[in-house]
């Protein structure tokens, strides 16, 4: 259990960054019945996506971010994998319930059905970067604002366990085409995260092979 959160936390530390009152606002409920769909419509037409990712890691213990760059790729059904290129190779894929880390010859594999709470973990990382938030289902509050950039979507865990490993995620959207422009990750221990994404691709050529498990 305890080598499992490291995995994670390696991934998910989070995001803590000062919302601006006076340039957000929170969407009227047609706004959000308009972008929910225009967000459905988005996640049954992305097969796959692929993205270039920098990671902007913060965490109270260091004075500068940990900057880290590699590409990001989905695959549907359940298929997340980041493979980070600097300043270390590492991979860590998602592949249903199964969860491989790999890095400099070190590979751990784990199954993610004997931890619930790694588990939901893992759907809240799904329903994130593909933009399907009904996946999220009743276990997240889940808000909905607007700034001179996009759209902001707040979910927040309501589960107790899983609220004392992440807080809250924030995911950036252009409000034209629903892609997602960047991500805020808050974790319990007050570490932030930021991911943002360049250069996507969606339903272009991604073999299973960069899933692999084994």
């Amino acid at each position: 259990m305890k080598k499992l959160l490291l995995v994670f936390f390696f991934l998910l530390y989070t995001s803590a960054a000062l919302w601006s009152q006076s340039d957000i606002k929170k969407l009227a409920s047609s706004e959000i019945s308009a972008f929910d769909l225009k967000l459905k419509i988005r996640a049954e037409n992305t097969a796959t996506l692929v993205a270039d990712f920098r990671q902007e890691k913060k965490m109270d213990m260091l004075k500068n971010k940990m900057i880290s760059k590699g590409v990001f790729k989905y695959k549907r059904e359940d298929k997340i994998a980041f493979f980070y290129s600097s300043p270390m190779v590492y991979h860590m894929i998602i592949n249903g319930q199964w969860l491989r880390a790999f890095s400099n010859g070190s590979n751990m594999v784990f199954d993610l059905n004997n931890n619930p709470v790694m588990k939901e973990i893992r759907g809240l990382i799904s329903a994130s970067f593909t933009g399907n938030l009904s996946r999220a289902g009743s276990n997240y509050k889940i808000e909905y604002f607007s700034d001179s950039e996009g759209i902001i979507v707040s979910v927040v865990p309501l589960n107790r366990q899983l609220a004392s490993i992440i807080t809250e995620i924030r995911i950036y959207f252009s409000s034209q085409n629903a892609e997602i422009r960047r991500l805020k990750i808050e974790e319990g221990s007050g570490s932030t995260t930021e991911y943002i994404f360049s250069n996507q691709r969606i339903n272009t050529d991604v073999h299973d092979e960069d899933f692999k498990i084994s």
